[in-house]
């Protein structure tokens, strides 16, 4: 036996190749990253990474690679679309590879549109002039009522919307009387495009179709007022007028 206490170090030494995997932000997500297989292979090995469940209100955005780290076909950050999880990533031959997972809150771009003015209401927050400046520090969370309004100038009229979710997931539903209100925001990016046109541009036949109901304008002319999916007239002619809260849809066919 040593006559002397004998001191022992345990050296703890980091596999040659690995990389490591973060959030952008601890507060939008509930869990972790998880990689499969859990401990590192060799390099050129394929390891599959799935993002959590993003925090209620938020969603997952997309993946950054860093440091070297590519995806399995060794292609980088900009094969990967928006909202794919999970991915395959190539293990590296080194430690200097970032995976991070990004979560944000939606946003709205407006599409092409003249003659009219819009501002658009998220959740309980004040409403706000719609330009590209403010929807992009719009700050919309995922399950919010959104409201949107129309003023539209003189002669032109909204007659309908297109709305396009970026992650090409189901429909959205939109309201289609005043304020136009998507109920349940989704966990997407999306564009909203309202449709004004000319009054002189919007005149044609109103076609009769199921649950119709009649409805008699000024003048006097019958026209068929549906809940069918089509457009939303205030004045389908230039004398004929009907108020947006009839909480009806009209289909038009162009002449």
């Amino acid at each position: 036996m040593p006559s002397s206490p004998t001191k022992l170090t345990a050296v703890f030494q980091a596999p040659a190749n690995y990389f490591k995997t973060k959030v952008n932000n601890d507060a939008y997500v509930k869990g972790a990253i998880v990689s499969d297989p859990t401990t590192p292979p060799a390099a050129g090995a394929s390891v599959k990474l799935t993002a959590p469940a993003a925090a209620t209100g938020y969603m997952f955005k997309n993946w950054t690679l860093s440091g070297g780290l590519t995806l399995s076909d060794g292609s980088t950050t900009g094969a990967i679309a928006d909202y794919t999880n999970p991915i395959t990533v190539k293990m590296p031959s080194n430690n200097n590879g970032v995976a991070t997972a990004n979560y944000a809150t939606p946003k709205i771009t407006m599409g092409t549109y003249e003659n009219a003015t819009l501002t658009v209401k998220a959740g309980t927050r004040d409403a706000v002039a719609v330009t590209p400046e403010t929807l992009a520090n719009t700050e919309i969370k995922v399950g919010e009522t959104v409201d949107f309004t129309v003023t539209h100038t003189a002669e032109y009229e909204l007659t309908g919307w297109t709305i396009t979710r970026n992650d090409n997931g189901a429909a959205i539903t939109l309201r289609v009387w005043p304020p136009y209100r998507i109920s349940n925001f989704p966990a997407t990016d999306i564009t909203v495009t309202p449709i004004i046109e000319r009054f002189a541009d919007i005149e044609g036949v109103v076609q009769s179709v199921t649950t119709a109901h009649e409805i008699n304008t000024a003048s006097g002319t019958t026209i068929w007022a549906s809940t069918n999916v089509g457009r939303v007239p205030r004045q389908f002619a230039s004398s004929n007028y009907w108020s947006e809260q009839t909480k009806m849809l009209f289909i038009i066919i162009r002449l």
